[in-house]
């Protein structure tokens, strides 16, 4: 997780749906894919979605991590990520 500055404590860790929320997701694949952000949320955190990081957290169906379309969407969104470079 990333930290976020917090007037009072200092530091505070940020989720990963606010993360995955970020205009600069959208920035880097302009062009290339629209909503890229809505992708990765509806395939990590989206209750209306596969919500992934949900099941493998709470360990809930952990079965559904061994069939290939989640396989595929995990790649990919991983190698979507892997584009994203900081300036």
């Amino acid at each position: 997780m990333k930290l976020k500055k917090v007037k009072i404590s200092g530091h505070k860790y940020r989720k990963l749906g606010e993360i995955l929320s970020e205009k600069y997701i959208n920035e880097v694949f302009k062009g290339l894919y629209d909503n890229m952000d809505f992708y990765f949320q509806l395939v990590l955190t989206n209750k209306l979605g596969l919500n992934l990081r949900n099941n493998l957290a709470h360990g809930i169906s952990k079965n559904i991590f061994f069939t290939r379309n989640v396989s595929d969407r995990l790649f990919h969104i991983l190698l979507c990520l892997s584009l994203i470079r900081k300036k």
